[in-house]
């Protein structure tokens, strides 16, 4: 059964959007941290899942470019039923990513290919709970 992984995102004037992430239970949190961590340049505050909250120490993103209206859209495909979904994690970090007009290459040899392995690995569909594919990823938002 899935886990909902909830992480509290700050922007520059501290506002602050939450993702939720549904991962088998047991993966490995501390991966999930960094590889989020590593595609938003928001402030990470916290992260909760059934288990627990875990706070972070974030003096906040200090470039007024972070903003959390704009977002990383990742889009999932459940690999049994093919039903697909999507969220969203906001406040992308540009330096971090490989983009391409709204488009985000999955497979950057970065800070995306490694989270897309790691939803690969661990995510399950909230749907039916089977195994997701990646399909592809966005920039969203006001710019």
């Amino acid at each position: 059964m899935a886990d909902s992984f909830n992480y509290t995102i700050e922007g520059y004037e501290g506002e602050t959007r939450t993702v939720s992430i549904p991962m088998l239970e047991g993966s490995l949190v501390s991966q999930l941290d960094t590889n989020v961590g590593a595609v938003t340049a928001g402030g990470l505050l916290r992260r909760s899942v059934t288990t627990g909250i875990q706070n972070f120490v974030s003096g906040g993103p200090y470039d007024k470019s972070v903003q959390t209206e704009m977002g990383l859209r990742i889009h999932w495909r459940d690999s049994t039923t093919g039903r697909t979904g999507y969220f969203t994690i906001p406040a992308p970090d540009w330096t971090a990513l490989t983009i391409s007009g709204n488009n985000v290459l999955l497979a950057d040899a970065g800070a995306m290919a490694a989270l897309v392995t790691d939803l690969e690995t661990h995510m399950r569909s909230p749907y039916d709970d089977n195994n997701v594919t990646i399909t592809r990823a966005e920039i969203v938002g006001r710019r």
